[in-house]
């Protein structure tokens, strides 16, 4: 409810006292006209300030009248006019009882609008100002204030202005100046300088509020501070610099294609790997990458990487126009939409292993035709951790040769269901190439096979056993011949040495008797 002014009261008081004196003064004199029109007053004022008490104080006020008018007045008739004179009074007060209290209601809701509307500007986060265009503020919100670190007295009625970026200036000058009735609002981005030399950035949406004659009358501007986005926006910017650097230098191929399966992304590394330009590329389907002895296959794969299956590891061929097709060992990723679930486009990236495969090929061409036996094991230990056995993981064909067994006699068996007769004492060798940091060197006698072998026996992996087996049985045969054709001389030139003794022992007791007879005898003695 309104405030009622202090003058209402008394005047309401001392307008009833007038009408009921000057009305018994006129009706003590027979005047019964003109004077029943003073009660409008308080009637009027009762109503429109007091409301439903005023709107009482009116009927007590009318019936007073009446009771006057009855008391001085014994015509019947005349009575019968007064009484529907304060009807008429009774009406007009309710009328403006109800007109009253609609306004008042109003006025409420009214009031109500406009304090929730301040406690909205009061309390929100963007900073709201309204000034003259001489830069006089009229108004500014606490989030103005407590932006700016000011007092919202220092402010209004003052010029203040925060010290906006050099840079911004013009830009600032130019969306005010840009500001037309047909055209009342801007919106601009800027830089404020802090007293400590700090940056904050702004973003201010500002209308010129202009008069019925399009007068400027004053500019209302909204801000919302944009450092943090600013920041973000750099950061961004930087990641996406990062990124799109990394993308473009990998030493890695690297192609995105999207549900259509065209080539949005191409890096360098790609480029070189196939000879395709990156320009030719961008905007081509991807079946453009595979040969065509091999295109529906890897195209069937490609499909699958949109439904969202991953490729791990999946080898394909590609193309290479400065030769042969070129293998790659491809990986990809699904980038999904804002759903989640739906595949908005790929990103693979590849690795050649061509080198790889020839050097494997080569690899198994040389396995296979070596001369020397190759066996892997893998170690079989028993629950307390010692090794008990070796079971066969891969054999070469020259050693089924010298073993006289098949690969698929050997594979997945171990060395004792193979040669349990034997089998220990080549256990015991493994074991000790197994355990030694280098290489095991040593040579080994098979009964069943009546061979030497030379084992060279190394770790190339955790729990493995690798044995590379040289024939030296013709070797060995041929060192035993050597040995007994060794023994055979030495007992001859023994046997010679005695020979040569017996010899020499008369031969001395001849040129004893030459020395004793003179030189004289000694032709004849000696012939």
């Amino acid at each position: 409810m309104n405030e009622t002014p202090d003058w209402v009261f008394p005047t309401l008081l001392l307008s009833s006292l007038f009408c009921i004196v000057a009305s018994v003064i006129a009706l003590s004199a027979g005047v019964t006209i003109i004077f029943q029109n003073l009660f409008y007053v308080p009637i009027i004022i009762a109503c429109i300030y007091f409301l439903w008490r005023g709107f009482g104080f009116s009927v007590l006020l009318s019936v007073i009248y009446l009771f006057l008018f009855i008391v001085f007045i014994p015509d019947q008739g005349l009575v019968r006019e007064a009484a529907v004179r304060v009807l008429i009074f009774i009406g007009i007060a309710l009328v403006v009882t109800l007109l009253s209290a609609k306004k008042e209601k109003s006025d409420a809701e009214r009031a109500a609008a406009e304090e929730q509307y301040r406690t909205v500007v009061r309390d929100q986060s963007e900073f709201i100002c309204r000034f003259l265009p001489d830069g006089t503020h009229v108004f500014v919100n606490e989030a103005y204030c407590r932006y700016f670190g000011l007092n919202r007295d220092e402010v209004i009625g003052s010029r203040f202005k925060p010290e906006i970026h050099p840079e911004d200036i013009d830009k600032v000058t130019n969306l005010i100046m840009s500001l037309t009735p047909e055209c009342p609002t801007g919106a601009v981005v800027q830089r404020t300088l802090n007293p400590d030399g700090t940056i904050f950035w702004q973003r201010w949406n500002t209308r010129a509020i202009f008069d019925e004659d399009g007068v400027l009358c004053e500019y209302q501007s909204v801000g919302r501070d944009a450092t943090l986005q600013k920041e973000a926006e750099a950061k961004l910017r930087r990641t996406k610099e990062y990124l799109q650097k990394l993308f473009d230098h990998a030493g890695a191929p690297i192609v995105v294609w999207n549900p259509d399966l065209v080539i949005t992304r191409f890096n360098h590394a790609f480029s070189v790997l196939t000879g395709i330009p990156e320009a030719e590329a961008l905007c081509s389907h991807v079946s453009i990458l595979f040969p065509e002895c091999s295109r529906e296959s890897a195209m069937e794969i490609i499909s699958g990487a949109m439904r969202g299956e991953r490729m791990e590891g999946v080898e394909l061929q590609v193309i290479s126009r400065m030769g042969d097709p070129r293998s790659v060992l491809w990986n990809s990723a699904s980038i999904m939409g804002d759903d989640g679930k739906t595949v908005v486009a790929t990103v693979a990236h590849g690795q050649d292993i061509t080198g790889r495969k020839i050097a494997e090929e080569s690899y198994r061409t040389l396995f296979s035709e070596m001369t020397d036996g190759f066996a892997l094991f893998c170690i079989v230990s028993d629950d307390g951790g010692r090794e008990v056995d070796y079971r066969y993981l891969a054999v070469n064909h020259a050693y089924e040769e010298m073993m006289g067994l098949r690969s698929d006699e050997v594979l997945g068996n171990t060395v004792l269901s193979l040669h349990s007769a034997a089998g220990e004492s080549w256990i015991e060798a493994y074991t000790k190439g197994a355990a030694g940091k280098m290489p095991a060197l040593f040579e080994k006698y098979s009964s069943n096979l009546d061979k030497y072998f030379l084992v060279r026996a190394f770790s190339p992996g955790k729990d493995q056993v690798a044995c590379i087996f040289t024939d030296i049985t013709e070797k060995k045969k041929a060192e035993e011949i050597w040995k007994m054709a060794f023994d055979q001389i030495e007992e001859n030139m023994y046997r010679l040495s005695i020979l040569n003794d017996q010899v020499r022992n008369p031969l001395a007791i001849i040129t004893g008797i030459v020395d004793l007879h003179g030189d004289e005898h000694a032709e004849t003695i000696l012939r």
